[in-house]
Parts: structure tokens; C-alpha cells; sequence
């Protein structure tokens, strides 16, 4: 699986591709730069996303998620033969001109 992070603003995103279809299930973000709290405002969170997951014939499932503000959060992903997911970024928590939008974390769970 490969993942980026782009320069983080409304519409940037994050994208995961598999290198063969995963019946995807459920993903876990950890918004910020880690899951400690004492680093909560060193960097924006995201707030809310788009999850757009596609799968290998190219079937769309487009769904739209608010995070709380802090600590690993469980969304609903599922999906059979997924083999391609963007969580796109709408809006972020502490934001300001010298912050980015970070996420420490997805981890993206499937059948086996």
C-alpha cells in the first residue's frame, strides 16, 4: 500500500492504494502528530473528511465523517474488492497560518 500527505488545506487529501482488492471494513484515524495528548496543538487536526473508497471495477462509495478533537477514532469503511481509499480533508481543528494539518495514523482493516 503507498500513501501521501499533501500540503493540507479544504480538498487536500491522503490516498492508499492496494496492490490487489481488500474487502475493507473498518479504518482507525489518529488525528495530530501522535496519539499523546501533550501534543495536541503542535499541529492542526482534521475535523472533517470525505471517504472515498473505490473498488476494482471501479464502483465508488462516497460517505462524510466528523472527528472528534483528539485520540484514535473508529469509522466505517466497508467495501469488498476496495482497492483504492482518499480521505479528503474539509475542515481542520486549531488551524492558523504557521499549522499544518497532520494525522499520525490510518490503519485500514479488512476480512481475510
Amino acid at each position: 500500500m503507498g500513501a501521501r500527505l499533501l500540503r493540507c488545506s479544504a480538498g487536500q487529501y491522503l490516498q492508499a492504494n492496494f496492490s490487489r482488492p481488500v474487502d475493507l471494513e473498518k479504518i482507525i484515524i489518529t488525528p495530530g502528530i501522535s496519539a499523546r495528548p501533550a501534543d495536541l496543538d503542535a499541529q492542526a487536526r482534521p475535523e472533517t473528511f470525505d471517504l472515498l473508497i473505490t473498488d476494482a471495477s471501479g464502483r465508488t462509495s462516497l460517505t462524510h465523517h466528523e472527528l472528534a478533537d483528539g485520540g484514535p477514532q473508529l469509522v466505517d469503511a466497508a467495501m469488498d474488492g476496495a482497492v483504492q481509499v482518499d480521505v479528503i480533508l474539509r475542515s481542520a481543528y486549531g488551524t492558523s497560518p504557521d499549522k499544518q494539518v497532520a494525522i499520525a495514523e490510518v490503519e485500514m482493516f479488512g476480512r481475510t
